[in-house]
């Protein structure tokens, strides 16, 4: 699945109580939770609206670096990514 299908899957059908955290693959055998994806490339939009969603866990890590989306975020040197996260509580430490 590339990463240009997150935004059809969060305009086809994510509402309130979909379950958002569920993992992409990026290359063979190498998933990433939604919002740490949507976190990587900076993508605001796709961030505001997995936020809005009851069912997001904002620090889910990545299950081989451990990180949340905050950290992958400042991995990457995506400030506004970061701004959004720590304004919903993400944990930052």
């Amino acid at each position: 699945m590339k990463y240009s299908d997150c935004h059809k899957l969060i305009h086809l059908g994510c509402n309130d109580n979909t379950d958002v955290n569920f993992e992409i693959e990026i290359k063979k055998n190498l998933f990433y939770p939604l919002l740490l994806l949507a976190a990587s490339i900076g993508d605001s939009e796709v961030i505001e609206l997995l936020l809005e969603n009851k069912t997001i866990d904002i620090n889910r890590k990545e299950k081989t670096s451990l990180v949340n989306a905050f950290w992958v975020a400042a991995f990457y040197g995506r400030g506004n990514a970061m701004n959004q996260l720590a304004s919903a509580n993400a944990n930052v430490l």
